[in-house]
């Protein structure tokens, strides 16, 4: 399991169009892949999970994969967020 941490840095926060950016990705990967912002965690490949995380701009968010390719599928979100997705 690994674990890291990514600031949300677009002015809306993480919302619809970021979500889907992201669920793409993590449907890609085998690993099962998790965002967590304030106690609550959401399935990185449920749009729908992400949304209600209420993470607006500036919050750190936790992100979570285990798998085969775990260290990868959080690469690949966290620079999402770093690229301001």
């Amino acid at each position: 399991m690994e674990i890291k941490r990514v600031t949300v840095s677009d002015p809306h926060g993480l919302h619809m169009r970021e979500a889907v950016k992201v669920a793409e990705l993590a449907r890609k990967h085998k690993s099962k892949a998790y965002l967590c912002h304030k106690c609550k965690f959401a399935n990185a490949c449920s749009i729908l999970e992400m949304v209600t995380l209420e993470a607006t701009n500036g919050v750190n968010i936790a992100v979570i994969a285990d798998g085969p390719d775990e260290k990868e599928v959080i690469e690949n979100i966290c620079k999402l967020f770093v690229e301001k997705i």
